[in-house]
């Protein structure tokens, strides 16, 4: 007869660690990646990342002249990683009373789980208006006060890029223009994209609704009384999705959307991507003979995972609240990340 601790189609829980939780892991950390980093996310390490603060400057010089020795100045910016831990743990009792089958669905969940805590990091980090780790806003790093000067522009200390519709609903198109306009003024040119929920896709229907005493002359109008809105208007390309909250709208200029957002690992290989660790668990015994027959580090083991985010390009996106009021910072973690009250 044989000996150990099988599930119920006899499956030893060693085979059930190696057969399904480490090549899932190792398949996920090797080809897997949350949508948000694969759409606006660069990979850097812990160290320091060098920024440009200034632009050189000529000098009209007479026949016998030589410029004076400029340098560019840079901010050196960096952010330490943060710890999210995965507590899906395997019981002796769970094991035992599971097929092997049921074991990737379980894994499944997991993962999604660490891809939602990836994205909301990731969007989260670029409502953050209070630190120099957003976009443009009031705060900067290493002595820099305000946004390096563009073409004929320049920018006071207040310039930011968290804007505010200044109605309790988006009626016009003028705060559309304004969020291309903040960006433009940078550089950052279109073509642009936005993220947005699917309760603002429903105010920009109503802007751009149909009314059926007005003969169907405009080709958008058109469109959205058959279909809908969807895709293409004001020179933006609009994308529903349900992570961003509502009367919220994020505006990116695509051309930077690449590396938009600094996704921060630590310099380690081994703390990359999503990491399994196993409890040293006590051999199980043979129930008849009391001998040991193994040890199943599968048997209370975790995940965790390091990484952190910051805004790379502070001028190429910008945030628009929906709101009579000013702006605030929504949190996107709630139905992401458990609270102390959830753990206690």
């Amino acid at each position: 007869m044989a000996v150990g601790a099988f599930t119920v189609d006899n499956v030893d829980f060693n085979a059930v660690l190696n057969r399904y939780e480490l090549p899932m892991r190792e398949a996920w950390n090797l080809h897997a990646t949350a949508d948000f980093r694969k759409m606006f996310c660069r990979t850097v390490d812990e160290g320091y990342y060098e920024f440009p603060i200034d632009r050189l400057k000529g000098v009209e010089l007479g026949p016998h002249g030589k410029p004076d020795p400029q340098m560019q100045r840079y901010v050196k910016k960096s952010r330490d990683v943060r710890k999210f831990g995965f507590g899906w743990t395997y019981t002796w009792e769970y094991l035992a009373r599971t097929t092997s089958e049921r074991i990737p669905d379980a894994i499944k969940s997991l993962l999604e789980a660490d891809e939602d805590t990836v994205n909301a990091l990731i969007l989260g980090t670029l409502f953050d208006s209070a630190t120099h780790y957003g976009l443009i806003n009031t705060a900067y790093a290493g002595g820099q006060t305000t946004p390096p000067s563009y073409g004929q522009n320049t920018f006071a200390t207040t310039h930011t890029h968290y804007l505010t519709s200044g109605t309790a609903a988006l009626t016009t198109t003028t705060s559309i223009s304004a969020a291309k306009e903040h960006m433009a003024h940078h550089g950052d040119n279109g073509p642009y994209m936005a993220l947005i929920n699917s309760h603002n896709v429903y105010d920009i229907e109503q802007m751009a609704r149909w009314d059926a005493g007005v003969p169907m002359y405009n080709p958008i109008l058109a469109r959205v009384a058959v279909d809908g809105f969807h895709g293409r208007m004001l020179g933006v390309d609009w994308f529903q999705t349900e992570w961003m909250p509502e009367n919220y709208i994020i505006f990116i200029s695509m051309p930077r959307a690449a590396e938009l957002v600094a996704f921060v690992e630590m310099v380690n290989q081994a703390a990359k991507g999503l990491v399994l660790f196993h409890d040293n668990y006590p051999l199980t015994r043979d129930r008849l003979t009391n001998i040991p027959v193994g040890v199943y580090p599968i048997l209370n083991s975790y995940y965790l995972r390091w990484f952190n985010a910051y805004v790379l390009r502070r001028s190429a996106a910008v945030v628009l609240q929906v709101t009579s009021g000013s702006y605030t910072q929504p949190t996107l973690t709630t139905n992401i990340l458990m609270s102390p009250a959830d753990r206690a």
